[in-house]
């Protein structure tokens, strides 16, 4: 949490680490990211993209599902949007 993934250094907690075999071909160990796994044929059912809206992305979840969600992916490293992400829970209200 917190880092870039576009960096070409960075310093990070070793659980935050996964060692790969230099010899694993990068178009398959690239699935080890968030971003990719969320993707809808791995389940997710509703990408909404907040500059769609003109209120906090937190209360357009609300509005779309009554009552938040069970869970929520930031997948960019952006504090700010891993507390929207974390708000939009329903488990946390």
């Amino acid at each position: 949490m917190g880092s870039s993934t576009f960096s070409q250094y960075t310093v990070v907690h070793d659980v935050s680490v996964a060692k790969i075999d230099p010899k694993a071909p990068l178009e398959k160990v690239c699935l080890l990211g968030c971003g990719v796994p969320t993707a809808k044929d791995f389940g997710v059912t509703e990408f909404v993209n907040p500059k769609d809206h003109d209120k906090p992305i937190q209360q357009v979840n609300i509005d779309m599902t009554d009552e938040g969600v069970d869970y929520s992916f930031e997948c960019i490293g952006n504090v700010s949007i891993m507390r929207a992400a974390l708000e939009l829970s329903s488990r946390m209200r």
